[in-house]
């Protein structure tokens, strides 16, 4: 899953038909300016089944940096941010632009925090909660089980959402995704489709995909199967090339941002469906993170 709905599950939330470059975003230019950025004020984000098309992102993250640029006094298109739906694209550009700012799954953040000095600023906030539950959800009369020692072999539909460590070790609870036949589709209600029309047995959904998941037709026959453990929702981090004055600058900006009516940024998190931007720190995903070293 993304962490948010639509552009909004995805932000937090690319390239048009993901090309070889990533799609670059200004607040004040069109969407496909690059003008002279300084490192230390970039963004990678990174959203696995976000939304695919420049025309339907663009707007998102223009008004989102545009946001941040006022509310840190900068001028205008000081920011920019280089925006992947495609796991693979996206960490690479982390490891190749040395951004001073990213959006990063949990997975890419646990696995290259202490190599690219990434610290958590703020943790997003989606209807209320700091949290994500995932689910392994089949057809009726499918039974609920306890482990997923029963589900070897199944068909399992989901959108390679994170690092493959990450999904088998925190949110499969240590199983292999050899365990099962993976069938990687576009976006969670293709996954959820597939279950309803027999091509897979299973689905990986998150919690926030479920209901879209249920309105489907044939979409009350869904039942979960299998609970994995609550994570927690992704954060914004800042990387080595950003300042210690535009660190600050940003975390207050986003943590004051879904409760500003005044200046408008209540709506862009409306936009994204985010209801917060909430002050985190690394500590908060150590316990996530203890998992990724387990045998």
């Amino acid at each position: 899953m993304s962490t948010f709905r639509g552009v909004a599950v995805a932000l937090a939330a690319g390239m048009a038909a993901l090309g070889s470059a990533a799609l670059v975003l200004t607040a004040a230019t069109a969407a496909t300016a690059t003008p002279a950025t300084a490192p230390g004020r970039s963004f990678v984000v990174v959203q696995p089944a976000g939304p695919k098309d420049l025309k339907t992102v663009g707007p998102y993250i223009n008004s989102f940096l545009g946001y941040i640029e006022g509310r840190a006094g900068v001028p205008a298109a000081s920011f920019k941010a280089f925006y992947f739906a495609d796991l693979v694209k996206g960490e690479k550009a982390l490891l190749e632009k040395k951004p001073g700012f990213a959006m990063p799954t949990v997975g890419l953040y646990l696995k290259h925090r202490a190599a690219l000095a990434m610290h958590a600023l703020v943790r997003i906030e989606v209807e209320g909660k700091l949290d994500s539950g995932y689910h392994l959800v089949g057809r009726a009369p499918a039974a609920a089980v306890t482990s997923l020692a029963p589900l070897a072999g199944k068909r399992v539909a989901w959108t390679a959402f994170d690092d493959p460590a990450f999904v088998s070790k925190v949110i499969l609870a240590g199983t292999p995704l050899e365990t099962f036949t993976l069938q990687t589709v576009l976006q969670p209600v293709a996954a959820a489709r597939a279950v309803i029309d027999g091509t897979a047995d299973l689905a990986l959904l998150a919690t926030a995909d479920l209901g879209a998941a249920r309105k489907l037709p044939g979409g009350d026959k869904l039942v979960v199967v299998w609970n994995a453990p609550i994570v927690p929702n992704p954060p914004v981090v800042s990387l080595a090339a950003a300042s210690t004055a535009d660190v600050a600058a940003v975390r207050d900006a986003l943590v004051g941002m879904c409760g500003d009516t005044a200046k408008g940024g209540k709506g862009i998190c409306d936009e994204f469906h985010i209801s917060g931007f909430v002050a985190a720190t690394d500590a908060m995903y150590d316990a996530v993170a203890a998992k990724l070293v387990k045998p």
